[in-house]
């Protein structure tokens, strides 16, 4: 299966390699892997204990020797979740941070570029609400979006204005008959998402991205690790009372 975010690295050399290591290492970890072999090691470790006094011991004193080695297991395994666990909420936080650092210092505009930005958009907000009063189809509307894809493209205050007045042709949609508003939302959304390749570099498309889906990310915690444990341990309790 393929990942949007790791393909859009790839192709735009993003070149944060801390980010993406860990970006990694999130998206391909196993949650359940985080004990190694629980029931194997503990097995072999009982096997060699018996072997070793299970003809010296009391059934009572084996069973209190094997109880001990699957506490120091058990204890062991659990160190392990925590460490992943740990190891897990460092990464997420090593990418939001750097995430919000790189978008907030694109935002960090001087007062000329400001005082340029401001300008540019109130003339496209006037500009376009006179030329979406003439819009009666949706082929009218795809004359419009293609006429000001070719400005954005070719001048980056025109498409940072076009990309704030977004929701002027949005309003245009709305005076469309029933039955052709669904065609230009579909040509409606290939415009908002060429504007937005044109007016977001692709190192901060990686970062907004990582973002996004940061903030719908769950560490795991180790349950699932905990769960595969106890269903050993259940094992364990059936046999040696633990």
């Amino acid at each position: 299966m393929t990942n949007e975010i790791i393909e859009l690295m790839n192709k735009t050399d993003f070149n944060n390699g801390a980010v993406k290591s860990a970006y990694e290492d999130l998206i391909n970890r196993d949650p359940a892997a985080n004990i190694g072999d629980f029931g194997k090691a503990t097995d072999a470790r009982i096997a060699e204990y018996k072997d070793q006094y299970g003809k010296t011991y009391t059934d009572g004193a084996l069973k209190e020797g094997i109880r001990a080695i699957i506490q120091e297991e058990k204890e062991r395994a659990e160190q392990a979740i925590q460490q992943a666990a740990q190891s897990q909420v460092e990464k997420r936080n090593l990418i939001v941070e750097t995430a919000n650092r790189a978008l907030n210092e694109s935002d960090n505009l001087s007062s000329d570029e400001i005082t340029k930005r401001v300008y540019y958009n109130s003339q496209m907000t006037n500009e376009l609400n006179m030329k979406i009063d003439s819009i009666r189809t949706v082929t009218d509307l795809r004359v419009l979006l293609s006429e000001y894809l070719e400005a954005a493209k070719y001048d980056k205050y025109k498409a940072h204005a076009i990309n704030n007045n977004l929701y002027l042709f949005k309003n245009a949609i709305k005076q469309l008959a029933d039955f052709e508003q669904d065609y230009a939302l579909v040509s409606f959304s290939t415009f908002k998402n060429e504007i937005d390749d044109i007016v977001t570099p692709p190192k901060l498309k990686v970062y907004r991205k990582l973002k996004e889906e940061m903030d719908r990310y769950a560490t795991d915690g180790g349950g699932a690790a905990r769960l595969t444990m106890r269903l050993t341990l259940d094992k364990y309790k059936n046999e040696y009372g633990i």
